[in-house]
């Protein structure tokens, strides 16, 4: 074979390796592109899952609120001299009830001759009578003739439903032990008179034994010792009546004024309470009345034994 020859297969050869060659770096090149292209997709495909969970995040406002202010507590001291009557019903509204002008002054004393004077149209009470028992003449404070009337001067929202009961148990006695017949509208008006209201409370316990005297009557008060009991018991036995100033109990609450009447054969009390008939009729032990009065009052209470 001569050199052309030969020279010009070792060019073919060379030419179809290096031809090869390219083709296999084609073939490798192209294979790579394909894997790479689906694990791209394969990673597109994948669900990913947060480990912590999205951020909230709340608008900063650009206003600050205005604080509502809180209103202030105005705390009102109690009274230390009065009676508060407490029962179960809210007294109505109604109007202011007056009757007459008093003139009368505990200082000089004396009957009140001129509201006396002035007393007219009194509404007529219920006649009790029991053996061993004054007859009284019985008046209610929630009665509906006057009970949504207010008791104290033309400022008043105080019913005598509510807050009555001094001046209803006045008109007991007065009515029941002299000739002056005056209802419980006549009396709170005398007891508002003459200072004896006390808003939001009811009546000072003074009212009683000076209304006594502005009505011509005795009185005289019994503390509340180891000898109320028995003094109690003998005043009733003579005739009188007894004005009590009641505390938490059968009878109140709070505090209530209420007329004891009277003493059976053995030894139980009776009494008017102006604000339960229930109990009015019941036959009391003394040791109830005793232990459910109020330990103390002003006046020389809480038993006032009243007399002609």
């Amino acid at each position: 074979m001569n050199r052309k020859i030969r020279k010009l297969i070792k060019v073919i050869g060379i030419e179809a390796f290096c031809l090869l060659l390219l083709t296999m770096v084609w073939f490798v090149g192209s294979q790579k592109k394909a894997e790479g292209g689906e694990e791209y997709q394969n990673m597109a495909e994948q669900v990913v899952t947060p480990t912590d969970p999205p951020i909230q995040v709340t608008p900063v406002p650009t206003t600050v609120p205005t604080a509502i202010p809180t209103a202030a507590v105005t705390v009102t001291p109690e009274p230390t001299v009065v009676l508060t009557e407490e029962t179960e019903e809210e007294g109505q509204e109604g109007t202011e009830s007056s009757y007459g002008t008093s003139n009368y002054s505990v200082e000089e004393g004396g009957v009140d001759e001129a509201y006396i004077a002035t007393l007219s149209m009194t509404q007529p009470g219920s006649l009790i009578k029991s053996a061993g028992a004054v007859d009284v003449v019985y008046y209610m404070q929630t009665d509906d003739r006057w009970g949504s009337l207010y008791y104290g001067d033309d400022t008043s929202t105080d019913t005598i439903a509510k807050y009555g009961c001094g001046p209803t148990s006045m008109a007991i006695v007065v009515s029941s032990l002299t000739d002056i017949k005056i209802d419980p509208v006549q009396m709170c008006a005398w007891a508002a008179q003459n200072h004896y209201w006390y808003p939001a409370s009811g009546s000072l316990h003074s009212l009683i034994p000076d209304c006594a005297k502005a009505f011509g009557l005795k009185s005289e008060g019994v503390i509340n010792d180891a000898d109320a009991a028995g003094k109690i018991t003998k005043a009733l036995s003579e005739g009188k009546l007894i004005v009590a100033l009641m505390g938490k109990g059968h009878f109140t609450s709070g505090g209530h004024f209420i007329v004891l009447r009277g003493i059976t054969e053995d030894g139980k009390i009776l009494v008017a309470d102006a604000n339960s008939e229930e109990n009015t009729n019941t036959e009391w032990d003394v040791e109830t009345i005793t232990s459910e009065a109020k330990a103390w009052a002003n006046a020389n209470g809480p038993f006032w034994i009243i007399s002609k």
